[in-house]
């Protein structure tokens, strides 16, 4: 009976036995590694060279065209003067080399010189491991890339028509970069917005303060028994700020005292009022000389106490006004820092 059989590297072989007539009657596997298939049947076993001095020196190894040459086990060479010298290396067209193992080269001149490496196109060169050369030359000259290209400008490629990246290493093309840089430069706008939100907040707050400073300057005359207004000015500052206010006291009657002030600092405006009354009998005895001035005297302390505690008032309406406008730029402050751990994301 005669038996057909296949020798595959690595593999599994099979003897196909058959009879007389052709027909299958049995089919026998037997597994062989490649050290095994040498030792039975040599290094070029299976080999096949066609062309003008071709060459083939590897196991299971082709050559078609003239001085085309392998040189490892499964490389296959095709084309005029083409070279597969890397184990299971592909050379095809003309003068193309795959030189190291599982190594491609496809076109006129295209090489690929390292392991795993893929050179497509005339004059296209793979110089690194797993790099792949696409396009007349095209040079791939780091490990685990792809180039469309080379360094010379006029062999400079886009890659055109690429779908929107999902994935985390997919790529990304133009209208995806335009989308994110609007997306920065609307972040960019809220920077500026709040950088102007805080200015100004810094800037109402260091009027409030010359504010407050002004009115706490003010010192109104002591008015007598017999004085029924008087009127004050001050002065304030803070930081880059300043502030001026104004008083004014009445008293209507013996037992009632009015006051107002007001303090200015640019477009910041604050105003406050008080009254006083002295309630109790009233009676007048005789008294010395140095009784009534001493009268008149405490009457004037207690005029400027009136005033001085009116004044502590609008200062602390002022101070509660300035906290709550600090209040106002931490929170700006807060918003800011969100916005830039945003765009870091």
């Amino acid at each position: 009976m005669p038996v057909n059989q296949t020798t595959p590297i690595n593999g599994t072989s099979k003897q196909v036995v058959t009879d007389g007539s052709g027909n299958v009657t049995n089919v026998i596997t037997t597994s062989q590694n490649e050290e095994t298939v040498i030792k039975s049947y040599g290094e070029t076993f299976g080999s096949q060279a066609f062309g003008y001095k071709a060459s083939s020196h590897g196991l299971l190894a082709n050559s078609f065209g003239a001085y085309s040459t392998t040189g490892a086990t499964g490389a296959s060479a095709y084309g005029a003067q083409s070279s597969a010298l890397g184990k299971f290396s592909t050379a095809i067209g003309f003068n193309s080399k795959a030189i190291q193992k599982d190594s491609s080269a496809l076109g006129y001149f295209a090489e690929a010189k390292a392991q795993d490496s893929l050179a497509l196109g005339a004059n296209s060169t793979a110089e690194k491991e797993k790099s792949v050369a696409l396009g007349n030359y095209s040079i791939a000259d780091r490990a685990n890339t792809v180039s469309v290209g080379s360094k010379q400008a006029n062999y400079r490629r886009q890659i055109v028509n690429v779908a929107d990246g999902t994935e985390d290493y997919d790529a990304v093309n133009v209208r995806q970069l335009n989308a994110v840089e609007a997306k920065i430069g609307q972040v960019n706008n809220q920077f500026a917005q709040v950088d102007t939100r805080l200015n100004r907040t810094d800037l109402r707050i260091n009027r409030v303060g010359a504010s407050a400073a002004a009115l706490a300057s003010l010192k109104p005359a002591q008015l007598g028994e017999d004085d029924k207004f008087a009127l004050s000015l001050g002065v304030g500052s803070y930081k880059n700020a300043q502030a001026m206010a104004m008083g004014a006291v009445f008293k209507p009657a013996e037992n009632v005292l009015l006051n107002v002030a007001g303090s200015f600092s640019g477009s910041e405006k604050t105003f406050g009022a008080g009254v006083s009354w002295k309630f109790g009998n009233k009676s007048k005895p005789a008294v010395s000389t140095q009784s009534a001035v001493n009268s008149a005297e405490v009457l004037q302390l207690r005029q400027e106490v009136v005033m001085m505690r009116s004044q502590q008032v609008e200062t602390n309406k002022k101070l509660h006004k300035q906290a709550e406008m600090e209040s106002e730029l931490k929170q700006l402050r807060r918003e800011l820092l969100e916005l830039k751990k945003a765009l870091k994301k």
